[in-house]
């Protein structure tokens, strides 16, 4: 199989690359870490013409060693764009990271079921179980055995570099790194464990309602997040009842957004942010276990 590129898709990708300025994203501050470019409206991918052939287990685990994950066009426009746009030139198959689960197909990475879909004519088929971007399909999708070859393109978050790993999250409101996708503990593992991630790392601190709904829906949207549930917070009453403290900065709150009915009672000296009340406040007790949301502050 061979890659081919056209004098207009060269014209695509100069204009793509070039308007990293026009987005206002400095020159000397990539959004993608190495590997990746960045393309806007699209995110942090490899190179599509570098195709990479291997098959769907090494697919997976090549992105992951880079820090990425596998091709996830998950909405109409990721869709539309990449293989309207870009890889209307390309002659290659591409992995997608899509895999059967029964009589169903989910994404690998986020393992969230599928919202929208792109499939060619006469697919899916359930007698394969794993799925490419098809260049007999015009790019729509079809199904494929898992251990042919065929190429890969990675994703990765935006501005992967200016957090301390792949597993951080840059949410671009706050300016600021957080990392959700952690084992669940009690809040004062939770405690040391963000401690433990850097000299600037600690439990999340919301002091007021503009971080706090920017963070609900960055957590909402993230489908890893939305699937581990419930976020410890460094908000706690544990040396006053009714005097909540920042464990971190030792700040006395002053913004709360309760759910309906919290706080809820005298021994509950912690808090979260409970997924089933749309990440408003729980209070909780501590040795209970939830997931750390930490956060990294500016230099």
């Amino acid at each position: 199989m061979s890659v081919v590129m056209t004098t207009q898709y060269r014209e695509v990708l100069r204009l793509l690359l070039g308007s990293i300025l026009v987005l206002g994203v400095p020159a000397d501050l990539p959004p993608c870490e190495e590997p990746f470019i960045y393309f806007p409206g699209v995110g942090c991918m490899t190179d599509p013409l570098i195709p990479h052939p291997m098959n769907y287990t090494q697919a997976i685990e090549y992105c992951q060693s880079i820090g990425g994950y596998l091709l996830e066009p998950s909405t109409d426009e990721i869709q539309g764009f990449i293989f309207d746009n870009l890889f209307g030139s390309v002659e290659y198959d591409y992995w997608l990271s899509l895999r059967r689960n029964g009589s169903e197909f989910i994404w690998d990475h986020s393992q969230q079921p599928l919202s929208f879909d792109a499939w060619g004519v006469d697919e899916p088929n359930l007698n394969q179980d794993c799925a490419m971007a098809s260049v007999e399909h015009s790019f729509f999708w079809a199904t494929s055995q898992c251990d042919v070859e065929r190429g890969v393109i990675c994703n990765a978050p935006e501005r992967l570099g200016l957090c301390s790993g792949p597993k951080w999250t840059f949410v671009e409101q706050l300016d600021q790194c957080f990392l959700w996708d952690t084992d669940s503990m009690s809040w004062e593992n939770a405690v040391d464990f963000c401690k433990s991630q850097g000299d600037r790392v600690h439990l999340v601190e919301i002091l007021n309602s503009k971080k706090n709904e920017i963070l609900k829906e960055a957590l909402s949207n993230d489908p890893i997040a939305y699937s581990k549930g419930s976020f410890w917070m460094g908000l706690n009453d544990r040396e006053r009842e009714g005097q909540y403290i920042w464990e971190n900065s030792g700040l006395e709150a002053s913004f709360f957004d309760w759910s309906e009915n919290q706080p809820a009672g005298d021994a509950q000296d912690c808090t979260v942010m409970y997924y089933g009340g749309n990440f408003q406040w729980y209070d909780s007790d501590c040795p209970s276990f939830f997931y750390p949301l930490c956060e990294e502050d500016a230099e």
